[in-house]
């Protein structure tokens, strides 16, 4: 037997840290991996996942969780001779955690033996396996190559990460037709989107920039807002960059330096502080790229790529589906800037002059040529289901920043949990928030109490809020139901979510929850 050596991961960086300053590109198997060859990828260093390296020539390294994809790849790996490989000391086999270590598994494989001789196998510890060599970092990642292969990069101080072909759904690049019977989702998962969750926390608490190969920068995204609703908006982009797993850049738009001139006809003027801030978007990015615009009274719950990666095809601005074929709603958008020469100072012009009217800017949306092809449940509007990527608070008496009184507020109550805890918050901004009259004062009580649902507040707890004025502007407008059946419907539903008996069945909801705790 001989005495073979491999080099850890970590140490093969430590001995080349030029590679760690290098902008790194990570291809994947997904469908997006069909356009690879449209892009120039010199520029890039690239370490490639499972049998994605048969689709490259300029791969530095080549990764596999499991050791059935590398002897897929094998005879392809025989013939390329300056490729690194990476491996856990205790490679997968069948997607499941293998017991033999890689050492031991050199001796009964040829290739794996050679690229050992040659310097070129490299290993790290999964936390998959039971075993630790503890000189190292664990990598963490159970059912994806993704997932480890980012940890690898993050914990090595790569900061700048492009891929294609880490997309979502069940299915491969047209490269792999040949192999989808024998690997297609063998780890039991449902789709390749359970791997985002994981990555998107990688990005978060890294500060990486992962972005997809075909975009020069990370999704924008503008939040509306004021000063007044800075808290719901940090909520929002906090839940946002919880579930991206690629990089996003989020802005809000009070703090933008252009000033929105006076709307002089009563008739025409803004409904709300923000609703003229939408349109400087496209002049903020300089007419350049696309943009995501949100209203700060919303939570995402799903990744937003999914936004992103539509086409606009014809129009210039994409909107949300509406199943009752509502007029467009202008809360969710995807502005295409380079085509929109939107100037804010020409629109409120043409509103002044009575060239435009509120109703023609807001309800028909005459400037844009829009296409409603963003889907409906990105803006499920005051309704949460398992489907909601996008829940929206509209009722502006009752959002949960304002009022006790919402029946999803304890959604919101989550993530704002989540974010105190992972430090984007501070409990320090929300005493001031409060003492600027800009939250209610008894939800200081639910986070120190961890009381997600301030339908289970006491009335002394309640109390708290007695001379709490939320300052509304225009709440005469403030109601976005424009049927009177949908209205009514809104009203009796509300109705109940505030009635004593669904206080009754959620106090039972959390009693039985309590009596089944592990």
């Amino acid at each position: 037997m001989e005495n073979l050596e491999i080099t850890n991961v970590f140490k093969f960086f430590e001995d080349n840290p030029k590679l760690t300053q290098d902008q790194w590109l990570v291809l994947g198997k997904g469908p997006s991996l069909d356009r690879v060859n449209k892009y120039n990828l010199t520029k890039y260093k690239i370490i490639t996942l499972n049998d994605s390296i048969t689709v490259c020539k300029d791969v530095i390294l080549g990764h596999f969780i499991d050791l059935d994809a590398f002897e897929r790849c094998s005879g392809e790996i025989a013939l390329r001779k300056d490729i690194y490989i990476v491996m856990p000391w205790y490679p997968h086999v069948n997607s499941r955690p293998g017991t033999k270590k890689l050492i031991d598994l050199i001796e009964t494989n040829s290739i794996l033996k050679d690229l050992a001789k040659e310097k070129r196998l490299l290993w790290y510890d999964l936390m998959t396996s039971e075993h630790r060599t503890g000189e190292f970092p664990t990598i963490k990642a159970v059912y994806f190559s993704a997932e480890a292969v980012f940890d690898i990069l993050r914990k090595v101080g790569i900061k700048y990460i492009k891929s294609i072909g880490i997309d979502g759904g069940v299915g491969y690049s047209n490269f792999f037709n040949d192999i989808e019977k024998d690997s297609h989702l063998l780890n039991k998962q449902e789709s390749f989107d359970n791997q985002f969750s994981k990555l998107a926390d990688i990005i978060f608490k890294s500060g990486i920039t992962h972005t997809q190969l075909h975009d020069d920068s990370a999704i924008k995204v503008y939040i509306g807002c004021t000063v007044r609703e800075l808290l719901p908006a940090k909520v929002l982009k906090y839940s946002i960059e919880k579930h991206s797993h690629v990089s996003v850049d989020i802005k809000f738009l009070f703090e933008s330096d252009i000033v929105i001139p006076k709307v002089t006809r009563k008739e025409n003027r803004a409904r709300t502080p923000f609703s003229f801030q939408r349109f400087l978007i496209p002049e903020i990015s300089n007419y350049l790229g696309k943009a995501i615009y949100l209203d700060a009274d919303m939570l995402v719950f799903k990744n937003i790529i999914d936004i992103w990666n539509n086409d606009f095809n014809d129009s210039n601005v994409l909107l949300c589906k509406d199943k009752n074929q509502r007029k467009p709603q202008l809360s969710v958008m995807m502005l295409d800037c380079s085509s929109l020469k939107w100037n804010i100072e020409y629109i409120v012009s043409q509103l002044n002059n009575n060239e435009l009217t509120y109703n023609q800017l807001m309800h028909d949306f005459a400037i844009a040529d829009y296409d409603m092809k963003i889907d409906e449940s990105w803006n499920s509007v005051d309704k949460y289901n398992h489907e909601t990527s996008l829940l929206h608070y509209t009722d502006m008496t009752k959002q949960p920043w304002l009022s006790s009184a919402n029946h999803l507020g304890y959604k919101w109550m989550e993530v704002l949990f989540d974010a105190i805890d992972n430090n984007s918050i501070s409990l320090d901004f929300i005493h001031r928030e409060i003492d600027k009259g800009h939250i209610r004062p008894s939800l200081l009580y639910q986070i120190n109490n961890r009381i997600s649902n301030s339908l289970l507040l006491t009335k002394s707890i309640l109390r708290l809020d007695k001379n709490f004025k939320p300052i509304l502007e225009n709440s005469k407008n403030i109601n976005p139901w424009k049927s009177l059946p949908r209205w009514f419907l809104s009203k009796v539903i509300d109705k109940y979510y505030n009635s004593f008996l669904y206080k009754i069945k959620i106090r039972a909801e959390k009693l039985f929850k309590d009596a089944y705790k592990d």
